[in-house]
């Protein structure tokens, strides 16, 4: 199967029996693909859509919805079965770090530092936002429940 584009920074997810990728740069956006599939698996591929496509952060999976932010400060929910955007708000910065998600949060780390806080829900709410100096551009570490956060110029434990 050829997808095209470049710039696979993204870490494929899995959920639902489902794999999702990402070919953010000219190529077929995220795509869900059945993994049981062999040699030429473009009939695997269940559903394309190229909306809020991330280039560095990864995908994250909560219940029946994909969640992911982008360099253009944008939060998309993806409906997980038909591939459809459920919801995408605009609340700034760029999301190269990937997001990290608790029970009943799903957390977001910019660039500028700000870490965006939303409820896994079929419709966005905003639950908080924080901001350190230093930015992020690593993923932070989850330990026990703490946050490991690398920013730019430090690390923080947060518990």
């Amino acid at each position: 199967m050829m997808v095209g584009g470049m710039n696979a920074a993204c870490r494929p997810v899995y959920g639902k029996g489902m794999l999702f990728m990402t070919a953010p740069d000219g190529g077929c956006g995220i795509f869900a693909v059945k993994p049981e599939g062999e040699g030429d698996i473009t009939s695997s591929i269940a559903w394309k859509q190229s909306k809020g496509l991330p280039k560095r952060a990864s995908l994250t999976i909560v219940g029946d919805m994909l969640f992911m932010g982008n360099g253009n400060g944008v939060l998309v929910c993806v409906d997980i079965e038909s591939g459809d955007v459920i919801w995408e708000k605009r609340v700034g910065g760029v999301f190269t770090a990937s997001p990290i998600s608790s029970p009943g949060r799903i957390y977001f780390f910019a660039e500028d530092g700000t870490t965006t806080v939303i409820a896994p829900e079929k419709e966005f709410k905003l639950l908080a936002t924080n901001k350190l100096k230093e930015g992020f551009m690593a993923t932070p570490a989850v330990a026990g429940n703490a946050l490991v956060l690398r920013t730019m110029q430090s690390i923080y434990l947060v518990e």
